[in-house]
């Protein structure tokens, strides 16, 4: 329960930093989204944030590990990676 309070809290900050507060198409807001693109180079899955068919494919991979390792929802590892982004 703390750890959600506290990613929303930062993700809060990150909307009211940028000043985005639009919704995409994805469910996460412009500035999310490219945080999490960011989280998924430096973690090492793409080389830049996945719009290819490739790039989205090694992104369901990846996320598919996660999930299975951590027990955690996509949803849950989307906000993980995005509030990894500081």
């Amino acid at each position: 329960q703390r750890l959600l309070r506290e990613a929303e809290a930062k993700r809060l900050a990150l909307r009211e930093r940028t000043g985005i507060a639009r919704p995409s198409h994805f469910g996460f807001d412009d500035a999310e989204n490219f945080a999490l693109g960011t989280a998924l180079v430096r973690a090492g899955i793409v080389d830049k944030a996945p719009s290819s068919k490739s790039a989205l494919a090694k992104t369901q991979a990846a996320f598919d590990a996660w999930r299975e390792e951590s027990g955690r929802s996509q949803s849950e590892i989307s906000r993980i990676l995005a509030l990894s982004v500081g």
